[in-house]
């Protein structure tokens, strides 16, 4: 079912996108390509299983229900940007981007009080000091490569607690 925004809600799309510098939620297309000003404070962002969690894409509570359930076989609406660490992220691309994995992007991210940089993107390339983001991702493709929960991931080398305190020290969260 086709629905048609009136011009007052294409004009407030058009001020969110100018004032925020991003899309506007909902407005995403067949893909979603993140930029910049999609990583910001990663304590703004909902937590779901220890877990940041934003849908660009008008999306969030379906994100959101994909996480905490866990089920085998969902798979993330496109649009959606999940973090664990402030400096990693995965973005949930268009169909296409990369079949293979499920279209998901993997982002490594520098950043200081002023913002965000995106220092690597891309596929399997994409590397942290441990290894490749896809070869840890690799043992949950029945849950869209999402690790939380186990789903045959091998545990993270840091405690919980270990992230959730990388997470308080998100330079992004700090006033310039």
């Amino acid at each position: 079912m086709k629905t048609r925004a009136g011009a007052g809600g294409v004009v407030m799309a058009v001020v969110w996108t100018v004032a925020c510098g991003a899309r506007a939620p909902g407005v995403c297309g067949d893909d979603y390509e993140a930029t910049v000003a999609d990583f910001d404070c990663l304590l703004a962002l909902p937590e779901v299983k220890g877990v940041r969690v934003l849908n660009r894409c008008g999306a969030q509570p379906a994100a959101e229900a994909i996480l905490r359930d866990g089920a085998q076989g969902a798979r993330f609406p496109v649009g959606t940007i999940l973090q664990v660490i402030p400096t990693e992220a995965m973005v949930k691309r268009g169909p296409g981007y990369d079949p293979a994995n499920h279209d998901w992007e993997y982002v490594m991210l520098g950043g200081n009080p002023v913002g965000s940089r995106i220092t690597d993107r891309g596929r399997a390339e994409v590397h942290n000091p441990v290894g490749s983001c896809l070869e840890c991702h690799a043992g949950a493709r029945d849950y869209d490569f999402i690790c939380a929960g186990g789903h045959g991931c091998d545990a993270l080398p840091l405690p919980h607690t270990a992230l959730e305190a990388l997470q308080r020290m998100d330079a992004r969260c700090l006033p310039p």
